[in-house]
């Protein structure tokens, strides 16, 4: 939206994640915005999930964070907070562009779209030997 660009200062204007769950052999995509939180679920190696990495990799500088042990469940009210809360990130970033930066700084790893073993590694400490 034009309008983010006047407001949010930084290259990043927005947020969002998408992560595996073991348990479920799936994938979740979380995005909060103004239209509210968009909650998608894709079982693992499906045509759904490969055409929602795609689309929410699109355009996009997407890292790679190692799996926190805990889930806080107050969101906040805007993109950043949900996401910090989600992935257990104790950044004080108040904007898309600081988290990313403090997401670098603390482990996590730019993704290219083509190692998707990576992705499990982190969302898996046991298949990365954590």
């Amino acid at each position: 939206h034009p309008w983010t660009d006047a407001l949010i200062p930084g290259e990043f204007k927005h947020v969002r994640a998408f992560g595996y769950v073991p348990l479920e052999d799936a994938w979740i995509f979380v995005d909060q915005n103004l239209a509210g939180i968009t909650l998608r679920s894709a079982r693992n190696g499906s045509a759904v999930m490969n055409s929602l990495i795609e689309a929410w990799i699109a355009d996009s500088a997407v890292v790679l964070m190692p799996q926190r042990e805990h889930f806080r469940l107050f969101p906040g009210l805007y993109c950043v907070g949900l996401i910090k809360r989600l992935i257990g990130s104790p950044s004080g970033a108040l904007l898309p562009s600081g988290f990313h930066r403090h997401c670098l700084q603390t482990g996590g790893k730019p993704f290219d779209g083509e190692n998707t073993a990576g992705a499990h590694a982190a969302a898996d400490p046991a298949r990365s030997g954590a």
